[in-house]
């Protein structure tokens, strides 16, 4: 399936949000328990993050089908070659997996990194979350160990995951 992707603009913040906090509820719903869940995606889907991220840079697959997101956070993994590009957010809706949205999403950001002549990418995965690592691995991501993120009270296990580009 070939969907188009396009790069969203600060006044979608809005419709980003609600379609971010969807994504994001659908995919962790059974990680946290609902107050947890809901001072999370508070702060997380607030209008001002969202508006950052979409400076920073967001794709969108279809008519909302799936997303990624550049962030702008600088890279904790010293082995990876800089300047590396943070890949801060990539979901796509159960209704919408299979269909290869996730790959074209991803192979947009490659080209924006590339464009931003980034010379290695990385990305915080939740350690629960094995079909997004399997992803990562698929798209030549390498494991640099557990990463906690630390969130509203809430401790996260992740896996800190990057790739150097060919130049």
């Amino acid at each position: 399936m070939d969907t188009t992707i396009r790069r969203l603009v600060v006044a979608e913040a809005t419709a980003l949000a609600s379609f971010a906090e969807f994504c994001f509820r659908e995919a962790f719903a059974t990680h946290f328990e609902a107050g947890s869940m809901g001072a999370l995606c508070t702060a997380a889907f607030a209008r001002p993050v969202m508006e950052k991220l979409l400076l920073d840079g967001v794709w969108l697959a279809g008519d909302w089908l799936g997303y990624i997101a550049l962030g702008a956070v600088p890279c904790p993994i010293p082995e990876l070659a800089g300047p590396s590009m943070e890949l801060a957010r990539l979901y796509v809706p159960r209704s919408s997996q299979g269909m290869g949205i996730a790959d074209q999403l991803m192979g947009q950001f490659l080209i924006e990194v590339a464009e931003r002549q980034g010379r290695s990418i990385w990305l915080q995965a939740y350690e629960g979350s094995p079909r997004a690592l399997a992803f990562y691995r698929r798209w030549r991501c390498l494991d640099f160990g557990p990463y906690v993120v630390t969130w509203q009270g809430l401790a996260l296990p992740h896996r800190l995951l990057g790739r150097n580009l060919a130049c």
